[in-house]
């Protein structure tokens, strides 16, 4: 099966993964440093704010101008932060930071878990690609319609659990912003309540990638041993056949 199954594959992906170090350099170390010690520089705690958000935002576009595609994660990061620096620009009440660091993973949750009612989950399109793993293998066993019908409800199962990591995210993050954001007292000059505020969002913004993404990080782990575990059981290939090794 497997000859067979290899001298039908022809495709070959050209997408090459990031570099995880340089993402966490563009996405959380020089948009915090800015937001933390950009006033001392650019003389405004909002021109600093604004700066922060450029490097994320020029990493999204760095990363589809190099692999011709959106990156779903840089996508969520990026509206997290603008969202977070819309309610700092418009000087929203600090209580409600809470619920926007909780709404964006949790609109994320309900939308995964909508896919995968759809015809192609989400999970298709981050954990099961051909930049990861050997599709095309897959999708040659697919042909038989008793095998696809297997494998896409194992993909929906997958995504449903995968929708679990983001309302623990959700709820996580709720946790965190209640504790890093407080009253900023109204008799300090607005230049200091600013830089206090960029303060507190950097300090979120930190934290969360340190104590939200680790347990996240494990949960998607798991969803993909499940994910493989699962196509492995119906396919008959092992990880090392599935998986891109190149």
């Amino acid at each position: 099966m497997t000859e067979i199954i290899d001298s039908k594959v022809t495709a070959k992906t050209k997408t090459k993964p990031n570099n995880p170090f340089i993402e966490l350099i563009f996405n959380v170390v020089i948009p915090t440093f800015i937001m933390t010690k950009g006033t001392k520089y650019l003389g405004n705690p909002t021109i600093s704010l604004l700066v922060a958000l450029c490097f994320p935002l020029g990493f999204l576009l760095f990363d589809l101008a190099k692999n011709k595609k959106w990156n779903f994660f840089a996508i969520i990061g990026l509206c997290s932060i603008l969202l977070t620096g819309g309610l700092a620009l418009f000087k929203v009440p600090y209580d409600w930071y809470p619920w926007k660091e909780a709404l964006v993973p949790l609109l994320i949750g309900i939308f995964v878990l909508y896919s995968s009612f759809t015809v192609k989950p989400l999970i298709h399109m981050i954990l099961f690609n051909p930049a990861m793993m050997d599709t095309e293998k897959l999708e040659v066993l697919m042909n038989d319609a008793s095998m696809k019908q297997k494998i896409d409800h194992h993909l929906k199962i997958s995504t449903i659990y995968f929708s679990l990591s983001f309302f623990l995210s959700s709820l996580l993050n709720y946790v965190l912003a209640v504790r890093v954001f407080v009253a900023i007292p109204s008799d300090l000059t607005t230049a200091i309540q600013e830089q206090m505020l960029n303060d507190q969002i950097a300090e979120m913004h930190i934290k969360s990638n340190l104590v939200i993404v680790l347990p996240c990080m494990v949960a998607t782990v798991l969803v993909l041993i499940y994910l493989f575990y699962g196509l492995k059981k119906i396919s008959g290939l092992g990880m090392n056949e599935l998986m891109r090794t190149k």
